[in-house]
């Protein structure tokens, strides 16, 4: 009997195992393709989900949310506060108390973004100017570069992107909330929380498309930047490096 207990714990555990998944991607009623690509780019595995189907949904059985730039009827159904989350959503910055605000920048020109520190995992290697769209309109509308508000007082470490506009220079347009910040909305953040202001995924370049891949994988994992097994303090850990 005891043997039959261990087998049938042993299997439950297994399949447990089997079902969980790297990535919840919520959306409404149609994914990016886009993201969608990314993922499968980096072997990950990931369930799309609707935001309107969320009731059943366990978010501990996936390592990361991916919410994309959609309208949702109940944003808070969306716990990112209580996991890592890549948040490349610009409409509900506020309820997430992630900001008070999101600025915005088009321009005549395809956008680029200031990359101040170069030796940072997501953009390493990468130059100080970088281009993240391939044009500056589709059509008539003008393409827009997210960036959240610099002045906020959170406790935000801003992964070193920042849009070019001169008015705003300084407003990270991709941003990283570290495990345990006091978010604006009273909320503690229990993860890695990374913003993603480079929405325009049909136009994104190369470079913007490796920084949205890299942002998935730091959301993820995080970085031990020297390998020494501790991980970066961008994602609460003791590593300076």
């Amino acid at each position: 009997m005891r043997k039959l207990f261990l087998l049938i714990t042993t299997l439950v555990l297994l399949t447990a195992i089997a079902e969980a998944k790297d990535v919840a991607y919520v959306s409404k009623n149609a994914a990016n393709q886009d993201f969608v690509d990314s993922l499968n780019g980096l072997g990950l595995s990931y369930d799309l989900l609707d935001s309107d189907d969320l009731g059943n949904v366990d978010f501990s059985d996936y390592e990361m949310i991916l919410v994309g730039d959609d309208f949702f009827n109940e944003p808070l159904d969306i716990p990112v506060d209580k996991h890592n989350s890549l948040i490349v959503n610009t409409r509900y910055i506020l309820d997430w108390g992630l900001g008070s605000n999101v600025n915005t920048v088009g321009s005549s020109q395809p956008l680029e973004i200031r990359n101040k520190d170069t030796n940072k995992f997501i953009t390493n290697g990468f130059n100080e100017f970088v281009r993240v769209y391939t044009s500056s309109t589709d059509g008539s509308r003008t393409l827009q570069l997210y960036s959240l508000d610099r002045t906020d007082r959170i406790s935000r470490n801003v992964v070193s992107i920042e849009d070019i506009d001169r008015d705003n220079l300084g407003d990270p347009a991709i941003s990283v909330n570290l495990p345990g910040t006091n978010l604006l909305n009273g909320k503690t953040s229990s993860g890695r929380i990374v913003f993603f202001g480079i929405t325009e995924s049909r136009f994104w370049t190369n470079e913007a498309k490796e920084l949205f891949k890299r942002s998935i994988i730091f959301t993820l994992n995080g970085n031990d930047a020297d390998n020494d097994g501790h991980q970066n303090v961008l994602v609460g850990g003791s590593d300076c490096n």
